[in-house]
Protein backbone atom coordinates (compact mmCIF):
# COMPACT_ATOMS: atom_id res chain seq x y z
CA UNK A 1 0.00 0.00 0.00
CA UNK A 2 1.28 3.41 -0.80
CA UNK A 3 0.27 7.04 -0.88
CA UNK A 4 0.93 8.80 -4.15
CA UNK A 5 1.57 12.37 -5.19
CA UNK A 6 1.62 13.42 -8.83
CA UNK A 7 3.44 16.38 -10.33
CA UNK A 8 2.12 17.32 -13.75
CA UNK A 9 4.69 19.16 -15.80
CA UNK A 10 6.17 19.35 -19.27
CA UNK A 11 9.62 20.12 -17.85
CA UNK A 12 11.72 17.04 -17.24
CA UNK A 13 14.48 16.83 -14.68
CA UNK A 14 17.69 16.44 -16.64
CA UNK A 15 19.84 15.26 -13.75
CA UNK A 16 18.45 13.77 -10.53
CA UNK A 17 21.69 14.73 -8.79
CA UNK A 18 20.21 18.23 -8.52
CA UNK A 19 17.50 16.79 -6.24
CA UNK A 20 20.14 15.03 -4.14
CA UNK A 21 22.18 18.23 -3.91
CA UNK A 22 19.16 20.27 -2.78
CA UNK A 23 18.30 17.65 -0.16
CA UNK A 24 21.89 17.79 1.11
CA UNK A 25 21.58 21.59 1.36
CA UNK A 26 18.54 21.02 3.59
CA UNK A 27 20.69 18.86 5.88
CA UNK A 28 19.73 15.40 4.66
CA UNK A 29 22.15 12.52 4.53
CA UNK A 30 20.59 10.30 1.87
CA UNK A 31 21.23 7.12 -0.05
CA UNK A 32 19.86 6.53 -3.52
CA UNK A 33 18.89 3.50 -5.58
CA UNK A 34 18.55 4.39 -9.27
CA UNK A 35 16.59 2.31 -11.75
CA UNK A 36 15.65 2.89 -15.39
CA UNK A 37 12.52 5.00 -14.80
CA UNK A 38 12.58 5.45 -11.05
CA UNK A 39 14.68 6.49 -8.12
CA UNK A 40 14.37 5.46 -4.48
CA UNK A 41 15.68 7.77 -1.79
CA UNK A 42 16.08 7.08 1.93
CA UNK A 43 18.12 8.14 4.95
CA UNK A 44 20.49 5.41 6.14
CA UNK A 45 19.94 4.37 9.78
CA UNK A 46 16.81 6.55 9.96
CA UNK A 47 14.32 5.61 7.24
CA UNK A 48 11.94 2.73 7.65
CA UNK A 49 10.69 3.03 4.07
CA UNK A 50 12.01 4.53 0.83
CA UNK A 51 10.55 7.42 -1.15
CA UNK A 52 10.09 6.45 -4.78
CA UNK A 53 10.15 8.88 -7.71
CA UNK A 54 8.80 7.54 -11.01
CA UNK A 55 8.98 9.27 -14.36
CA UNK A 56 5.57 9.28 -16.06
CA UNK A 57 4.24 10.70 -19.35
CA UNK A 58 2.56 13.56 -17.47
CA UNK A 59 5.55 14.30 -15.20
CA UNK A 60 6.37 12.53 -11.94
CA UNK A 61 4.79 10.22 -9.43
CA UNK A 62 6.24 10.33 -5.92
CA UNK A 63 5.28 7.52 -3.58
CA UNK A 64 5.59 6.96 0.14
CA UNK A 65 4.64 3.52 1.36
CA UNK A 66 2.74 2.02 4.27
CA UNK A 67 4.34 2.30 7.70
CA UNK A 68 6.77 5.11 6.91
CA UNK A 69 8.15 6.97 9.91
CA UNK A 70 7.88 10.72 10.54
CA UNK A 71 11.35 11.30 9.12
CA UNK A 72 10.33 9.51 5.91
CA UNK A 73 7.30 11.80 5.62
CA UNK A 74 9.48 14.89 6.10
CA UNK A 75 11.80 13.65 3.35
CA UNK A 76 8.77 12.96 1.11
CA UNK A 77 7.48 16.51 1.64
CA UNK A 78 10.86 18.09 0.89
CA UNK A 79 11.23 15.98 -2.26
CA UNK A 80 7.79 17.15 -3.43
CA UNK A 81 8.75 20.77 -2.79
CA UNK A 82 12.05 20.41 -4.66
CA UNK A 83 10.52 18.74 -7.73
CA UNK A 84 7.70 21.30 -7.92
CA UNK A 85 10.31 24.10 -7.75
CA UNK A 86 12.55 22.47 -10.37
CA UNK A 87 9.74 21.75 -12.85
CA UNK A 88 7.19 24.46 -12.08
CA UNK A 89 4.76 21.54 -11.88
CA UNK A 90 1.24 21.18 -10.52
CA UNK A 91 1.02 18.94 -7.48
CA UNK A 92 -1.85 16.66 -6.53
CA UNK A 93 -2.06 14.09 -3.77
CA UNK A 94 -4.65 11.31 -3.86
CA UNK A 95 -6.80 13.42 -6.26
CA UNK A 96 -6.46 16.67 -4.21
CA UNK A 97 -4.81 19.62 -5.96
CA UNK A 98 -2.17 21.09 -3.64
CA UNK A 99 -1.12 24.73 -3.84
CA UNK A 100 0.61 25.04 -0.45
CA UNK A 101 2.72 21.98 0.27
CA UNK A 102 3.65 22.80 3.88
CA UNK A 103 0.04 23.59 4.84
CA UNK A 104 -1.38 20.42 3.31
CA UNK A 105 1.38 18.09 4.53
CA UNK A 106 1.30 19.42 8.09
CA UNK A 107 2.37 17.67 11.30
CA UNK A 108 -1.29 16.74 11.75
CA UNK A 109 -1.29 15.07 8.31
CA UNK A 110 1.82 13.06 9.25
CA UNK A 111 0.41 12.00 12.63
CA UNK A 112 -2.94 10.94 11.09
CA UNK A 113 -1.22 8.86 8.42
CA UNK A 114 1.14 7.16 10.86
CA UNK A 115 -1.73 6.47 13.27
CA UNK A 116 -3.84 5.04 10.45
CA UNK A 117 -0.99 2.75 9.42
CA UNK A 118 -0.53 1.58 13.02
CA UNK A 119 -4.24 0.92 13.41
CA UNK A 120 -4.19 -1.21 10.25
CA UNK A 121 -1.03 -3.00 11.40
CA UNK A 122 -2.60 -3.80 14.79
CA UNK A 123 -5.74 -5.07 13.08
CA UNK A 124 -3.72 -7.39 10.84
CA UNK A 125 -1.63 -8.61 13.78
CA UNK A 126 -4.75 -9.20 15.92
CA UNK A 127 -6.08 -11.39 13.12
CA UNK A 128 -2.89 -13.43 13.23
CA UNK A 129 -1.51 -12.14 9.95
CA UNK A 130 2.23 -11.80 9.46
CA UNK A 131 3.20 -8.56 7.75
CA UNK A 132 6.43 -8.12 5.81
CA UNK A 133 7.81 -4.67 5.08
CA UNK A 134 10.53 -4.07 2.52
CA UNK A 135 12.81 -1.59 4.24
CA UNK A 136 15.86 0.08 2.68
CA UNK A 137 18.30 -2.59 3.89
CA UNK A 138 16.21 -5.64 4.61
CA UNK A 139 12.77 -7.13 4.94
CA UNK A 140 11.20 -6.62 8.38
CA UNK A 141 8.50 -9.05 9.52
CA UNK A 142 5.87 -8.45 12.16
CA UNK A 143 3.72 -11.23 13.52
CA UNK A 144 2.50 -12.84 16.73
CA UNK A 145 5.68 -12.19 18.75
CA UNK A 146 5.65 -8.47 18.07
CA UNK A 147 1.90 -8.27 18.63
CA UNK A 148 2.26 -9.94 22.04
CA UNK A 149 4.97 -7.47 22.97
CA UNK A 150 3.00 -4.39 21.87
CA UNK A 151 -0.69 -5.25 22.31
CA UNK A 152 -0.84 -3.11 25.47
CA UNK A 153 0.03 -0.01 23.40
CA UNK A 154 -3.12 -0.18 21.30
CA UNK A 155 -4.39 3.03 22.94
CA UNK A 156 -1.13 4.90 22.40
CA UNK A 157 -0.18 4.62 18.74
CA UNK A 158 2.67 7.17 19.09
CA UNK A 159 4.42 5.01 21.68
CA UNK A 160 3.79 1.90 19.57
CA UNK A 161 5.31 3.64 16.53
CA UNK A 162 8.37 4.78 18.49
CA UNK A 163 8.97 1.29 19.89
CA UNK A 164 8.63 -0.37 16.48
CA UNK A 165 10.95 2.22 14.93
CA UNK A 166 13.52 1.58 17.67
CA UNK A 167 13.20 -2.18 17.20
CA UNK A 168 13.69 -1.91 13.45
CA UNK A 169 16.70 0.39 13.85
CA UNK A 170 18.32 -1.93 16.42
CA UNK A 171 17.93 -4.88 14.05
CA UNK A 172 19.44 -2.86 11.20
CA UNK A 173 22.41 -1.82 13.32
CA UNK A 174 23.01 -5.42 14.42
CA UNK A 175 22.74 -6.67 10.85
CA UNK A 176 25.22 -4.16 9.43
CA UNK A 177 27.71 -3.72 12.28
Amino acid sequence: MSKTAEIKTKQKIKDYREIYHRLANKGYGIAVKEYENSVRIYMPNISIREIEINTEKYGYEIRITFFACKEDYLLFIDILEIIVQMTNGLLSYEQHKISNIKNFFSDDFIIKNISSDIDLMLLLLREGKEVGLFCPFREFFMGANIFDKFKDYSNNSNHFAEELWNMNQCRLVKKFS
